[in-house]
């Protein structure tokens, strides 16, 4: 009995370490992934922005990012975040140029809720327990979001786009306190879009 539950712990911690690895991802992940990034590349791309310094932009990256992550794991996440962007850019640049930083903090959307997300199934590994608390792991995943990738987002904006060039925000401080209220709100329908869509996608995808 002992040596069946070790090597049910084994098998559990090599799935989790598979997530962070491109050479054990199988081939059907690889093409969800794909689907993914495709959906990432057509959110970046229909990003609705409201104004023309593009510092407050409606887009629902978060979700699709958001789902790769927590879905897949932070590897896919991040490459859908990541590659999303970048080819996202390439179609609709909207005219500005291109920042990789910008895309560094679009990969986080996805690679931090993979890590809450395998956390989390470390765990709660009884399949009722996960399934019925994934909508408040959604929740908290878009904290850490919010934390990092908002506020991180605002300041590589400003720094890129605003400082110095911009007569009515000549502090961070009031350039971030006019973009933030925004952002969050944005934040908050993808994170209820997200939250409602998590468990019906884990069940249309067998994951």
């Amino acid at each position: 009995m002992g040596k069946y539950k070790k090597n049910v712990s084994m098998d559990t911690d090599n799935k989790q370490k598979n997530k962070f690895s491109i050479k054990h991802i199988p081939v059907k992940k690889i093409c969800y992934i794909a689907v993914f990034v495709a959906l990432s590349v057509i959110a970046n791309t229909f990003t609705v922005y409201m104004n023309v310094s593009g510092s407050n932009a409606l887009s629902f990256t978060y979700t699709v990012d958001f789902l790769a992550g927590a879905l897949l794991g932070p590897l896919a996440g991040f490459l859908t975040g990541l590659l999303g962007d970048l080819l996202g850019w390439f179609i609709n640049s909207s005219g500005g140029a291109y920042n990789p930083f910008l895309s560094l903090t679009s990969g986080l959307l996805g690679l931090l809720p993979g890590l809450v997300f395998l956390g989390y199934e470390k765990i709660f590994e009884k399949k009722k327990k996960y399934i019925l608390f994934m909508p408040l792991v959604c929740v908290v995943s878009f904290l850490s979001v919010w934390a990092v990738c908002t506020n991180l987002n605002t300041f590589l904006m400003y720094v890129y786009y605003i400082a110095g060039k911009s007569k009515k925000y000549t502090s961070f401080s009031a350039y971030y306190i006019y973009r933030i209220p925004v952002q969050t709100l944005f934040w908050a329908i993808n994170m209820i879009l997200s939250a409602c869509m998590i468990v019906p996608m884990k069940k249309l995808l067998k994951l």
